[in-house]
């Protein structure tokens, strides 16, 4: 990857990853491609893009509300600015199924789960697009060659599931975090103590409103990605 930015200064950096399997497991790979991609784009300031899994074929898994958010929002979280889906037609060869148009030409459910994960990716955009990427940590899972709580820049203390924060700064200089539920099958609640004092904001995922983050707002559903910001305490 570095060598290609150094030699070919593309426009952006863009890559393919498919890693759900049928028996619900997570190929390895898949969170250590996320990190060199986000390496590569901070060094040379180019943004980058992940092309992830949008039908089902071989021993992939088939698409689900959750595989779409996950794979959706842990890119987020690792600071991309283009998302891409294989393939929106369903091919009419081997046991490709369940792309969002099958070989048929119809819609098939897919259609339908894939634009309510990009209409919330529409939602958030317009506060999520001018953050800066300055960490993503695992808590308390961490993967291969990925971070843990330690190395927050933002965050005192997480409690929850097993979740992915991708730490950010705004153009105000404030933190803001992505906070995914890394769980394909349980939704949980989490909560979260950042190491400023403040008020917590969240980004709605439907109405791109940015209001205070309390109540029900602390539940992650399978998948699920919330964007939090800090308004810090004045002094």
């Amino acid at each position: 990857v570095t060598s290609f930015a150094e030699i070919v200064k593309p426009p952006f950096l863009s890559y393919d990853n498919y890693s759900l399997m049928d028996d619900g497991s997570l190929r390895e790979g898949y969170f250590q491609n996320l990190e060199t991609m986000r390496k590569a784009s901070l060094k040379y300031d180019i943004p980058f893009w992940n092309i992830v899994l949008g039908n089902d074929h071989f021993t992939y898994s088939e698409p689900s509300p959750a595989t779409l958010r996950f794979q959706a929002f842990t890119t987020l979280a690792y600071g991309a600015r283009g998302l891409s889906y294989f393939t929106y037609f369903t091919p009419a060869i081997g046991n490709y199924r369940l792309a969002p148009i099958d070989p048929f030409g119809n819609k098939t459910p897919t259609w339908d789960m894939m634009r309510n994960v990009n209409l919330q990716i529409h939602a958030l955009a317009k506060t999520y697009v001018k953050l800066k990427s300055v960490n993503v940590f695992h808590h308390p899972n961490v993967p291969k060659d990925c971070s843990g709580i330690k190395t927050s820049q933002f965050v005192k203390e997480l409690s929850g599931g097993d979740l992915l924060v991708g730490e950010f700064t705004a153009p105000d200089g404030n933190p803001a975090v992505m906070v995914v539920n890394k769980s394909l099958k349980q939704s949980t609640p989490f909560g979260i103590a950042f190491k400023a004092e403040g008020a917590t904001k969240m980004v709605n995922q439907y109405t791109g409103d940015v209001s205070p983050w309390a109540g029900e707002n602390n539940w992650l559903a399978p998948g699920q990605g919330m964007l939090l910001l800090l308004e810090p305490k004045k002094k």
